[in-house]
């Protein structure tokens, strides 16, 4: 079953999960609270302890690279002493993260963040000596596709949502056609990309498209990617807002940028979000009627 057979049934399993969803915005932060935060709420859903689907939306502190869960790893991952003194991971500062998240970003930092060495190669190699002059952050995402350079709050926002759903190719139709209406904001109609034998050779996810992207007159402004979790989902995405300004000719705030998804999932999925926060007092997230 492809997207496009999935439009024509006009099936809609979203919303009848529930009427009512999880908000959160956790504003600005590096990438390692970026991927970290994705990781825990995806473990807190699994468990049960986030009891409803939740929509996250988030921006970047740094531009940074993000490399997909089964790219290989190489030069990203190399041990340490492959890393010249000053490219090595930077050390851990409990201070800079709430408590909750303490735990998963000691556990999984070694493999999150790195920087690339200074003789490093790869098929992509015009865009990875891109990251390399640029001496840019890199962390590794627990879902798949390619690389994806996300860029300062500006130019990009960044969402994740996290849903009891088992149907993949569903979740990424049913979520693309949220994204579609968000588009409509800016006066722009986009359309759901196609699959390439291509994709897998392109290092950088934006120089490539699949079923899962959405694309404005055969250009990328959305990618997303997905990992499951028993029969959990986390499917998150980059929106690149200067290619939907580029496009539009329209004024693409960040904060805006915001309500204008967060108005695209009440609109097209006809559901209410209560706003969710992340709390210092416990290990748990807690959820905040506002």
């Amino acid at each position: 079953m492809n997207l496009k057979n999935l439009k024509k049934e006009n099936l809609n399993f979203i919303s009848s999960i529930s009427p009512n969803w999880f908000f959160l915005d956790t504003g600005i932060h590096d990438g390692i609270f970026n991927m970290s935060c994705d990781n825990f709420l995806l473990d807190s859903i699994s468990n049960n302890s986030i009891k409803l689907p939740l929509l996250r939306v988030y921006g970047w502190l740094n531009p940074t690279l993000s490399i997909g869960a089964n790219q290989s790893t190489f030069p990203f991952t190399a041990g340490p002493a492959t890393f010249p003194p000053e490219a090595r991971p930077r050390p851990f500062r409990a201070g800079r993260y709430p408590p909750e998240l303490r735990h998963t970003v000691e556990a999984r930092l070694p493999r999150l963040y790195g920087r690339l060495p200074s003789d490093a190669t790869h098929s992509g190699k015009d865009f990875v000596d891109n990251i390399l002059v640029q001496n840019l952050p890199i962390v590794k995402r627990v879902t798949g596709g390619q690389a994806v350079l996300h860029g300062l709050p500006e130019d990009e926002l960044t969402y994740s949502v996290f849903i009891n759903y088992g149907k993949v190719k569903q979740l990424y139709f049913e979520i693309g056609e949220v994204l579609l209406q968000f588009l409509t904001a800016y006066n722009l109609k986009g359309e759901f990309g196609y699959s390439s034998n291509s994709y897998f050779k392109n290092f950088d996810c934006f120089n490539s498209k699949t079923e899962a992207d959405i694309v404005v007159n055969d250009t990328k402004v959305i990618g997303s990617a997905q990992c499951r979790k028993k029969e959990y989902v986390l499917q998150h995405g980059s929106i690149k807002l200067d290619i939907v300004r580029k496009l539009s000719g329209k004024n693409t705030d960040f904060e805006q940028a915001k309500v204008n998804l967060k108005k695209a999932f009440q609109d097209k999925l006809k559901i209410k979000f209560i706003d969710y926060t992340l709390t210092g007092s416990s290990n748990t997230l807690c959820g905040n009627n506002n």
